[in-house]
């Protein structure tokens, strides 16, 4: 049976998409290079944070906002099992929390600022001096890994869907429908989306801005302290390297990293054990282990990323494509999915 379209890729876009074109009624074949699921994914983490305020990156804005429906649905239906509110918080210089906070009252989310020793996070967090406390009222905690393995089960269940784990794909030579496998395999589809993390360069369209390949250094931290309940996800410890954390929903785990900490080749072991040093003079709790990571992505510079959607279709072999597969890709999948699948199956472009 010929069957309508097939996914590349199973991260949480891959699967989100799936699931979204099934649901409208289309045959769906998703494809992954790994085991599914993938444990190696950006997608497999114990937490992953939504915020609707994106200072920095207008597209992501609205994506964001978007879906946020979804995400509350989904815990409300979990009993809070899959993730929770909470706030999110950055140390900044007056004039930056106030510029923040008027973006943030323009868009209707609550804020405020204060002191940083006057906050209960203090005694957890090690912050930087001289600065101020901005916390926004706009951010739910995830677990991925759970809600990754709740929307698998919900494609086991789809009997238009097929899984095909272990079944890498060649997009380089795929196009105008046919999706070229390992070895002389090929397979014949209405539409291929790839959401995979690796970006279509010699195809892409000039227009377009090329998203290029990063390391990321991080560091789960496995948290043993009674007061782990005080732990909430730090976008920017006030420091030049810009440290920020997000903690799993439950605060057994701490990811902890820097922006400064994103290189543009994999970085030597010696660079890695400095960055763990580092980051965990920021922190003033107990724990028992530290996992290190260092997670290859493509990004699209945010200064870039407003010309930049995060899907597009190639206009020569008419595969639609998700360039920029990062850490932020996972709070927006519900909205990115929704539009993907909108226009596969009904020719929407949104």
């Amino acid at each position: 049976m010929r069957r309508d379209i097939a996914v590349v890729g199973a991260g949480i876009t891959g699967i989100m998409t799936a699931l979204a074109c099934a649901r409208k009624g289309a045959g769906v074949d998703l494809y992954e290079a790994e085991h599914i699921p993938n444990r190696e994914n950006l997608s497999w983490a114990p937490g992953r944070l939504w915020k609707h305020i994106h200072e920095h990156n207008s597209c992501l804005e609205p994506l964001a906002g978007a879906s946020l429906v979804y995400w509350e649905a989904l815990i409300l239906h979990s009993r809070g099992e899959l993730g929770c509110r909470t706030e999110s918080l950055r140390l900044l210089p007056r004039e930056d929390c106030l510029q923040l906070e008027r973006h943030y009252h323009a868009l209707g989310t609550g804020c405020h600022i204060q002191t940083p020793q006057s906050c209960e996070q203090s005694s957890v967090f090690r912050f930087a001096a001289g600065k101020q406390l901005f916390t926004g009222h706009d951010a739910v905690l995830l677990d991925a890994r759970k809600i990754c393995l709740l929307l698998l089960d919900e494609l086991a269940e789809c009997r238009n869907v097929t899984l095909h784990p272990l079944t890498p794909a060649d997009m380089d030579a795929s196009g105008n429908g046919v999706l070229c496998l390992s070895g002389s395999d090929s397979r014949t589809y209405a539409t291929i989306v790839s959401t995979t993390s690796q970006p279509l360069h010699e195809r892409q369209p000039a227009a377009r801005e090329r998203a290029q390949i990063r390391y990321q250094v991080h560091f789960d931290v496995h948290v043993n302290d009674s007061r782990r309940g005080l732990l909430k996800p730090v976008l920017h410890f006030g420091d030049d390297r810009r440290t920020w954390c997000v903690p799993s929903p439950d605060r057994s785990v701490l990811k902890l990293s820097a922006s400064a900490f994103s290189f543009p080749d994999a970085p030597r072991a010696d660079v890695v054990e400095a960055c763990r040093t580092y980051l965990l003079q920021k922190l003033n709790i107990r724990y028992t282990r530290v996992e290190s990571h260092v997670s290859a992505y493509h990004e699209i510079p945010s200064e870039k990323r407003p010309f930049s959607p995060y899907w597009y279709t190639d206009p020569q072999t008419g595969v639609v494509t998700v360039d920029s597969c990062d850490a932020s890709i996972f709070k927006i999948a519900p909205a990115l999915s929704d539009q993907i699948s909108q226009h596969v199956i009904n020719g929407v472009t949104l």
